[in-house]
């Protein structure tokens, strides 16, 4: 079981690496700029992450 939820929060960091390379440079100064918490970023952007279900 710790091996599966381990599993899962490293797909999940690979997920959100993934989406941080893929933002330009524009949009990452755009994000620096904002100056947001972390919660603040997860709100504004979970419905955009892929979300993968642990098995």
């Amino acid at each position: 079981l710790v091996k599966r939820l381990a599993d899962g929060i490293m797909e999940v960091k690979q997920d959100v690496m993934n989406f941080f390379q893929g933002l330009s440079k524009e949009e990452m100064e755009i994000l620096d700029q904002l100056n947001l918490e972390a919660t603040e970023v997860e709100e504004l952007f979970s419905r955009s992450l892929p979300i993968r279900k642990l098995r």
